[in-house]
């Protein structure tokens, strides 16, 4: 429910929606199985679970969708001893080695028996629209996926303009300057122990480092070495909310604490599940929300949308 992956894309100011009419659009492309022959399905769920039919949740200018994908599975060996029965069967029969065209047709005719019976397998990509900062965020460590998701819903709505986020300064730069000067510049964010540098120029070296002391000569003689920082960890909320903070502004392996996930309501895990989702969505969007402005800030903000691209 909690999204782990954030990969951000800057919305066009003159894009707007509504939840009804954002429901209405994914509505039209709710997910269905995998059926018959078709080996791949994708569509929309409800971002509540299955307990609730809404497809959308909305509250104070954020929105959130879930898209699914499914992917029917048949592992290759099967296919290829299938395949290879097929041929043998055939050649016993007729006396005739079988050429490249027959295992082409065998392999077809072994398709169409196996799909139908393959076992489904899928994964969920939430999506939240924040149209305050006019952001979209997808739930991915994955470029592609958030591509591929930002595609459905784009075909969902006829329309979706988002370029990735880029901030006005360099956020290896500003990394750079916080490992070197001991600490980050954003109010109650702090540099934690796990950083790693990439080589700038013909130097493609990475190094990486974790459960270690950023601030000692050793790091510091690496960066003056034309090492720059790429992956920075930080934590904010004393502690209760953990990350990496990337150089393409993304950021990954995101953990919060129970005790800010509720709240402080220690019968959270009493209630309805989908009123509890509609309370960790809230609270979500709302914290990180504020954390994504504060250190966009610290890298000049981040850059208005180019209808050219550029």
């Amino acid at each position: 429910m909690w999204f782990k992956n954030l990969r951000l894309y800057r919305l066009a100011d003159t894009f707007s929606t509504t939840a009804a009419d954002l429901e209405k659009a994914v509505g039209a492309s709710r997910f269905e199985h995998c059926s018959g022959q078709n080996t791949s399905s994708s569509g929309f769920v409800p971002p509540f679970g299955h307990r609730s039919e809404s497809l959308v949740f909305s509250g104070q200018q954020q929105l959130i969708v879930t898209a699914r994908f499914e992917k029917k599975v048949i592992p290759p060996s099967v296919i290829t001893d299938e395949t290879q029965k097929v041929l043998d069967a055939e050649e016993q029969q007729t006396g005739r080695k079988p050429k490249k065209s027959d295992r082409a047709r065998a392999r077809e005719a072994v398709l169409g028996k196996l799909i139908p019976q393959a076992f489904a397998i899928h994964s969920d990509v939430s999506v939240w629209l924040d149209l305050d900062q006019h952001l979209v965020i997808v739930d991915t460590s994955s470029s592609k996926k958030a591509e591929d998701t930002l595609s459905l819903l784009r075909k969902a709505l006829g329309s979706l303009p988002v370029q990735p986020a880029e901030t006005k300064d360099s956020v290896s730069t500003a990394l750079t300057n916080w490992v070197l000067e001991g600490g980050s510049t954003v109010e109650g964010v702090m540099v934690t122990n796990e950083v790693t540098l990439s080589g700038t120029g013909d130097d493609n070296a990475v190094i990486s480092a974790k459960k270690q002391d950023l601030f000692t000569d050793a790091i510091a003689n690496l960066v003056k070495n034309d090492k720059v920082v790429t992956k920075l960890g930080l934590s904010c909320k004393d502690g209760e909310m953990e990350f990496v903070l990337e150089d393409d502004f993304s950021i990954k392996r995101l953990k919060i604490a129970d005790e800010l996930k509720n709240g402080g309501d220690t019968d959270a895990g009493n209630e309805d599940p989908v009123v509890r989702a509609t309370t960790d969505y809230t609270i979500m969007t709302g914290l990180l929300s504020k954390t994504i402005s504060d250190l966009a800030g610290a890298f000049g903000g981040i850059k208005p949308f180019s209808e050219n691209g550029d």
